[in-house]
């Protein structure tokens, strides 16, 4: 059923009245997390709710470590 855009599509999970749109059971509202940068930050990693569908956060910064680093991280 979810297979449209979240901006675009999926109306029929965005249409309760007694919710705002960033309420609704789908919605087209990110969400965000302020983190000052710092000289120890390696990257930063921007995904899409698909990844975290298949894996942890713990296990998305493993994947891009092995990419990156190899063996060697």
């Amino acid at each position: 059923m979810l297979a449209l855009s979240r901006a675009l599509g999926d109306f029929e999970y965005k249409s309760n009245p007694m919710f705002k749109a960033k309420d609704q059971a789908v919605t087209a509202h990110p969400d965000v997390k302020v983190i000052p940068l710092t000289n120890d930050i390696q990257y930063i990693l921007l995904a899409c709710d698909g990844l975290w569908d298949c894996m942890s956060s713990q296990e998305a910064i493993q994947h891009v470590n092995q990419k990156i680093y190899g063996n060697k991280f």
